[in-house]
């Protein structure tokens, strides 16, 4: 197939599927771009890694050789989503009718459940707080926009979700709390005062900002135009609107 559209670059994600591309593209000739979102590199990646030198990471301390912190391509509608200006529209749009349900009789907190969401960044405009876990999309996304989280890591592949958050978290843009800590008493204890506070959220908000690489997906996509053109990529400099 490589060989079939003249490829000029093979770039992977390090899914499963990107281990044969690689070796596919590394008996041909063809350049090779690695991508990792994760704090932790999986196997394909770190096979990728070893079989050129453009490797892009999404932060830094990867430890991937090579690697050169970019971030996260995101959907301009997220990486560019003003919050406050869309607050209004998203709290009245109908997929998110019923977060404030009207036949919970005022008993208590009313809330309703989604199956899916499919315009998230009128969910994130809505929100003031998100309770998730930490996926390397997610923790881009939130960082993105400005929503403070408390992160609850999907206690699987040897922590790596656990890390994908621990730089937000030491930046003070949100919480980090484990699958056994996670209880109604420590939502009371630590969680809800923190809801409470406007002040607080609004500095954990700021400070989530500014871990955020909102122009990833031009920095990303100069890089690979570079490499297929068999140029000295610079990918990570500050970018304009183009």
């Amino acid at each position: 197939m490589l060989a079939e559209v003249q490829a000029d670059v093979v770039v992977g994600f390090g899914g499963y599927v990107a281990l044969p591309a690689y070796l596919a593209a590394r008996k041909q000739k063809v350049r090779i771009v690695v991508h990792e979102a994760n704090a932790r590199p999986g196997i394909t990646n770190r096979v990728g890694a070893r079989l050129t030198a453009n490797v892009l990471t999404a932060s830094a301390g990867v430890g991937l050789a090579h690697g050169v912190p970019v971030g996260i391509p995101l959907r301009p509608e997220i990486a560019h989503l003003d919050r406050t200006r869309m607050r209004h529209r998203a709290c009245a749009d109908e997929s998110l009718a019923g977060i404030s349900d009207p036949d919970s009789g005022g008993t208590g907190a009313a809330y309703r459940q989604l199956p899916f969401v499919e315009h998230m960044e009128l969910a994130y405009a809505a929100a003031d707080f998100v309770l998730c876990r930490s996926g390397a999309m997610t923790c881009a996304e939130l960082s993105a926009v400005g929503l403070p989280a408390l992160y609850v890591p999907l206690p699987l592949r040897g922590g790596e979700q656990h890390l994908n958050a621990e730089a937000i978290v030491r930046a003070g843009g949100g919480l980090l709390v484990s699958d056994e800590q996670l209880s109604v008493e420590w939502i009371s204890r630590t969680l809800l005062p923190c809801l409470l506070d406007p002040a607080r959220r609004a500095g954990m908000s700021a400070a989530a900002l500014r871990m955020a690489r909102p122009d990833a997906d031009v920095v990303i996509a100069r890089h690979w135009l570079a490499v297929a053109r068999n140029r000295r990529p610079v990918p990570d400099v500050k970018l304009d609107s183009e």
